[in-house]
């Protein structure tokens, strides 16, 4: 079975359901104007979204990054083991010893509704499946899983995330325990893990950044919790990121009016000079780990502050109903944060409006 046309036309949740039913095993492809996904099927199962091309973003791996599954220090030992071999990720995450088999497993499922969530959300794409067993040689998978059970999830998500945003209308907001002492009685899991981690208080975004579990599920946990009266939210104090960011221009500042640190710059290289090259080359391997570490941690960086854009402007979508004119529009609206249009200024984010369409361009 060979199929290939405009999701305006015919809808992705038929597609899906049509590879369901009459069991198929191959590639789906879904291209908007800036974005695209793969999805792979055995028997009617979907088994992965993870593009096998080299040097496509992984989203398993952004997955883990974005909601800190893994800790920077593992991410950084991934990614030199994957530089250095052929190795897969998951292969190097069960090697290394960094989950358990069920926990790769559980966060593997997340991930695919996660991404199946998203395509969903998709205007005027197009769709081409190939239905080849060949095709789905060598995916690497924890399972197969249920097309019917994820668009379901998908569909309770587009329905509720609105009403969790008005609860929640930006990350800034600040979460604490309402009862340090409240029974965990009655609560999910998903609920526990959140109490867990509201040691004092803590933004929504660093509590998204930590959480270990889809957004969707940290938003609807704390909804849960708010019904419960278990937790309290407050404002972030005003100027506060306003305050940082004018210390930290001082300091800049009055580090360009300091020559000191010239100076002594041209005293230790004078210094090398006289003493010899020796101490050089023996500590320049572990300088350029160091390097190499710094442009990795750079690059996990930007990558999870593209993701949390992403799902800051679709938040935007959901209650807006199309998306923000610019980046300073979802300031306006109280979604962004300042903190977080500084991040994308630093990594030279650029974001357009698609005109006449329902779409945009992030690069």
């Amino acid at each position: 079975m060979a199929l290939e046309g405009n999701l305006s036309a015919f809808g992705l949740s038929e597609i899906l359901q049509l590879i369901a039913v009459q069991q198929k095993t191959g590639m789906l492809t879904v291209s908007s104007q800036d974005s695209n996904a793969v999805m792979f099927f055995r028997d009617g199962m979907i088994i992965s979204t993870r593009d096998r091309r080299r040097k496509a973003k992984d989203p398993f791996k952004e997955y883990l990054t974005r909601y800190g599954v893994l800790t920077r220090e593992q991410l950084i030992k991934i990614t030199q083991i994957s530089s250095q071999s052929k190795l897969d990720l998951l292969d190097i995450i069960v090697s290394e010893g960094f989950m358990s088999e069920k926990e790769i497993r559980t966060h593997f499922q997340k991930q695919i509704q996660e991404s199946l969530h998203e395509v969903l959300s998709w205007d005027q794409c197009s769709y081409k499946f190939i239905s080849n067993a060949d095709v789905v040689e060598g995916i690497k998978t924890t399972g197969d899983f249920s097309i019917e059970g994820m668009l379901m999830e998908s569909m309770r998500r587009i329905d509720e995330f609105p009403q969790m945003l008005e609860l929640f209308p930006n990350d800034r907001i600040l979460i604490t325990r309402a009862n340090e002492k409240a029974e965990d009685e009655g609560l999910t899991h998903n609920e526990k893990v959140i109490l867990e981690r509201l040691n004092g208080t803590i933004s929504l975004h660093d509590l998204i950044a930590c959480a270990k579990m889809p957004l969707f599920e940290v938003y609807e946990s704390l909804k849960l919790l708010s019904e419960k009266e278990l937790i309290k939210t407050k404002d972030e104090e005003p100027n506060q990121h306003a305050i940082a960011d004018t210390k930290a221009a001082a300091e800049k500042a009055a580090a360009r009016r300091n020559p000191l640190p010239f100076v002594t710059v041209i005293l230790l290289f004078a210094a090398t000079l006289f003493l010899g090259l020796h101490g050089f080359v023996k500590n320049f391997e572990a300088h350029r780990v160091a390097v190499l570490e710094s442009i990795e941690s750079n690059s996990i960086a930007r990558n999870q502050v593209e993701e949390h854009l992403r799902w800051v402007i679709e938040a935007y979508r959901a209650q807006y109903g199309s998306y923000p004119a610019s980046l300073q529009t979802l300031e306006d609206s109280g979604l962004a944060s300042p903190r977080l249009l500084k991040l994308l200024e630093l990594f030279s984010f650029r974001y357009q409006l698609t005109p006449g369409s329902a779409a945009y361009t992030l690069l």
